[in-house]
């Protein structure tokens, strides 16, 4: 029988996902900083209210160090790899951000051991599938490098979430062959981007076009505007043999120039998972652990409340907490192939 499923995950990056944001906004390291603490008390709210989540985790962070780092390249990763990532000279984020922002394996056990969390994917160095310059063979090599640093820390993938959401569908039967069984599609409507072959295009004009999506999606954090953020588990689907866990809402970090809105931002979250509870749907929350970083206790004063709706919702409709893989499995019964 269907049921209602809840599902979070997190973009687990440090540095590697913000480094043009840092180039930009230095102040930003702040939330760098301070991720290790929202990730510890996330634990605790995660294990107060029985939740599972996947931690979609960067390659990289698993490194106890520069040099443990370089040891998990192959030949043809840096061949390759550097061609394609400036970030791949790592001496000079190293010095520049400091040892704490680049590599995670403490956090990452503390991740692991924790009741029904999953470490998930998010590439090995933070590849964007969907650039100029991005190719199959370099993907698959960040791939390998991903899956062979994490096995050294004992942890094997199942679930990947892609950078920046840029999906690329070619990749996809590659990854079912690399032993992946689902990702974490995009949310549907026209403001949110969509999996195919386009090219993304960092050039001005494509800047300029994407603003309007961008207002949009803001706008959507805190009114219902456009599709609605729940799925049903038959309208779900494979992609190449990988289930598309499909994303519902993005967990925007409290603003104090929005500070007004805090409630209309909660709510439009619990009015997304009520929904789901009531029609045996699935909504699929996620954000990243950095986002976090500022503003730490109103910004987990808004999970803790969240958390509480789901509480209530799984003890008035039976709502389920599942991480990603969790979540594949209980949709293999439902999706068409």
């Amino acid at each position: 029988m269907k049921q209602p499923v809840f599902v979070i995950s997190l973009d687990f990056e440090l540095i590697w996902g913000v480094l043009t944001r840092l180039k930009n906004n230095p102040s930003y390291l702040k939330n760098i900083r301070n991720t290790p603490e929202v990730i510890r008390k996330t634990l605790e709210l995660f294990s107060a209210y029985s939740i599972h989540a996947s931690w979609a985790t960067v390659g990289f962070l698993f490194a106890e160090d520069q040099d443990d780092l370089t040891n998990h390249f192959s030949e043809g990763t840096i061949n390759l790899l550097k061609k394609n990532h400036n970030f791949f000279y790592l001496s000079e984020y190293v010095k520049e951000y400091g040892e704490k922002a680049c590599f995670a394996p403490e956090l990452i056990s503390q991740i692991k051991t924790a009741p029904g969390q999953e470490i998930a994917s998010h590439t090995f160095s933070h590849y964007y599938t969907r650039e100029t310059g991005r190719s199959l063979d370099s993907f698959l090599l960040d791939i390998k490098a991903a899956k062979k640093i994490a096995k050294s820390k004992g942890v094997s993938f199942k679930s990947i979430v892609f950078p920046r959401n840029q999906i690329n569908i070619k990749y996809l039967p590659h990854l079912a062959k690399e032993g992946f069984i689902a990702y974490r599609g995009n949310e549907p409507g026209w403001m949110f981007p969509s999996a195919g072959y386009r090219i993304y295009n960092s050039g001005n004009f494509s800047k300029i076009m994407r603003l309007p999506k961008r207002g949009a999606r803001l706008l959507d954090s805190y009114v219902v505007l456009g599709n609605k953020r729940t799925h049903d588990p038959e309208d779900l689907y494979y992609v190449d043999s990988l289930i598309n866990v499909q994303g519902s809402h993005f967990f925007r970090p409290f603003s104090e120039r929005l500070k007004h809105l805090n409630k209309w931002r909660i709510n439009r979250i619990k009015t997304s998972m009520t929904y789901a509870a009531k029609n045996n749907e699935l909504f699929h929350l996620w954000w990243h652990p950095h986002n976090f970083g500022n503003n730490i206790q109103e910004n987990l004063h808004a999970l803790t409340e969240v958390l509480k709706h789901y509480q209530q919702l799984q003890q008035g409709f039976g709502m389920r907490s599942y991480n990603i893989q969790e979540a594949a499995k209980y949709l293999s019964s439902y999706l068409h192939k």
